[in-house]
């Protein structure tokens, strides 16, 4: 699954928004280890320091961005403009889904979809979505809210031959290890379910015969 946003073509909004999302990105190992031991950068510790670089960065924006921003704007038509203001008022969440077919038979693609308020929804996509490739393809799904996980098949409809990779993100698939000691004769996997069930529990006045 891949989340995407629409860009607005305006830099001061795009380079504001690229900003936020390098700013949430997980920290080096190198600045953890920094920062855990109180090491500070020289540039920090000593005024006078700073260049150019220092006080703008890759998401600054400058005066040539915003002219070849207006310019594009006054080459649109009026109803590309119109278009591009109201997709970009609108604000959707895109998210490109991919899907392979592994087992070789072409059914519909079931999808559960749980949002970040908790709310659910369910979408089918018909089987012609495999005509142009029985192998592999894609579903463009534009939403109002944001996805948190995605089921394929939640009500196991169709002829899935893995059910481990259903899930998104990847879940735990739940398993059960047995133990057991292996003795010579002992119970076979096959074993005759009919003749088992008619034989009848020993007391503890038994004999083993």
């Amino acid at each position: 699954i891949y989340k995407m946003r629409l860009d607005t073509k305006n830099p001061d909004v795009d380079s504001a928004r690229a900003r936020d999302e390098f700013l949430k990105a997980p920290s080096s190992l190198t600045d953890e280890r920094n920062a855990e031991e109180g090491i500070v950068s020289r540039i920090d510790r000593v005024t006078g320091l700073e260049d150019f670089y220092d006080k703008f960065d890759q998401f600054t924006v400058s005066n040539k961005q915003r002219n070849k921003y207006n310019k594009f704007l006054d080459d649109l038509e009026d109803w590309e403009f119109d278009v591009l203001e109201r997709a970009i008022k609108e604000d959707k969440n895109y998210y490109v889904m991919q899907f392979s077919n592994r087992g070789g038979l072409v059914m519909p693609i079931i999808l559960e979809l749980t949002y970040i308020n908790g709310e659910t929804e369910e979408v089918r996509i018909p089987a012609e979505i495999w005509r142009r490739s029985p192998h592999q393809v894609s579903k463009l799904i534009v939403t109002d809210r944001e996805i948190e996980s995605v089921v394929v098949d939640p009500h196991l409809e169709t002829a899935d031959v893995d059910l481990e990779n259903n899930t998104y993100p990847q879940q735990i698939i739940p398993s059960r290890i047995e133990a057991y000691k292996s003795e010579r004769g002992g119970d076979l996997p096959n074993r005759d379910l009919m003749h088992d069930m008619k034989t009848q529990l020993k007391r503890d006045d038994d004999s083993d015969e």
